[in-house]
Formats: C-alpha cells, sequence, structure tokens
C-alpha cells in the first residue's frame, strides 16, 4: 500500500511475466513508463517504494478505490480473486 494522501513516493515498479496498470492516482506524475517498467513519483517524491514481481502484475490504486474493492470481492474482471493463503499453503 502506498503512503497516505498528502505523503510523497517515489515509486519503481517492474515486471517479467504480467503488466503494470496505474489507476486514477491524484498527484502521481509517472517519469518512466514502458511494457514491463514504471517510475513515478507522488506528490513530487518521497519514500522509495520498490515493486517487482516475476509471474504477476502490479496494479496501483488510491486507498479510497482499495478501500471499495475490499467491501466488494471481485476483481477488476468481475471474477473473484485467488485465495492467497491457499496458494501459500502448497
Amino acid at each position: 500500500m502506498l503512503p497516505r494522501t498528502g505523503e510523497g513516493a517515489t515509486v519503481s515498479a517492474s515486471v517479467t511475466n504480467g503488466g503494470i496498470n496505474v489507476g486514477s492516482l491524484d498527484n502521481f506524475d509517472v517519469t518512466e513508463k514502458s511494457r514491463r517498467h514504471l517510475e513515478g513519483k507522488m506528490n513530487g517524491g518521497g519514500t522509495a517504494v520498490d515493486l517487482h514481481t516475476t509471474n504477476g502484475s502490479i496494479r496501483l490504486r488510491s486507498r479510497d478505490t482499495a478501500n471499495m474493492h475490499a467491501e466488494d470481492p471481485t476483481t477488476d474482471d468481475g471474477k473473484a480473486p485467488k485465495d492467497l493463503k491457499s496458494l501459500k499453503d502448497r
């Protein structure tokens, strides 16, 4: 989760097999963007946030959007999310 509104962050995100999605984040300026890498500053920059994944996607969204989705257990594509605990126990 990114810092609270008003706090700054410098974000670096990269994926190997997946995508990067930035929702409607206020005060987020993209400084570099490609298919597998994104860099940007929230509220002018600040705390470094490094995100990396190999077989998955990264989605950045506002806390309000995240809370709204927490109440509705479906993902953006309308499908139920995978149970991460059951995947971890394998």
